[in-house]
């Protein structure tokens, strides 16, 4: 609540900036539980039958982010062809590639359905 009036005392003007008390604190967060998809959801998904060509693109979306292990959305904006080798994919998480000194490369089986949706969004 302290940090809150402060920061709105420096939008207003009222103090300066330099007597801010919380350049080097970092409050912390508490971690949220994930919604958890249990098979039968995922089985409804599966068969579920899309309309129009939006709805089955993003039922591929969502299926080939699954079937390699929940890769974020944007990582697969960057995926090129030659990222697949063989079976397996292997990118750079795109959160952590400037962030980090040593980027640590992430590979995944690609399996049959993945690659399938893959030819299908060519």
């Amino acid at each position: 609540m302290l940090k809150a009036i402060f920061n709105r005392a420096i939008k207003e003007e009222l103090i300066s900036n330099k007597n801010y008390p919380f350049k080097n604190f970092k409050s912390g967060r508490s971690t949220k539980s994930k919604e958890v998809l249990y098979p039968e959801d995922i089985k409804k998904l599966w068969e579920y039958k899309t309309v129009g060509v939006r709805e089955a693109r993003a039922k591929d979306y969502f299926f080939f982010s699954y079937l390699c292990n929940g890769m974020n959305f944007k990582d697969i904006v960057y995926l090129k062809y030659s990222n697949i080798k063989g079976d397996m994919l292997s990118f750079i998480r795109s959160k952590t590639r400037l962030t980090s000194r040593m980027s640590k490369e992430i590979k995944v089986y690609l399996h049959p359905e993945a690659k399938a949706i893959i030819e299908r969004l060519r």
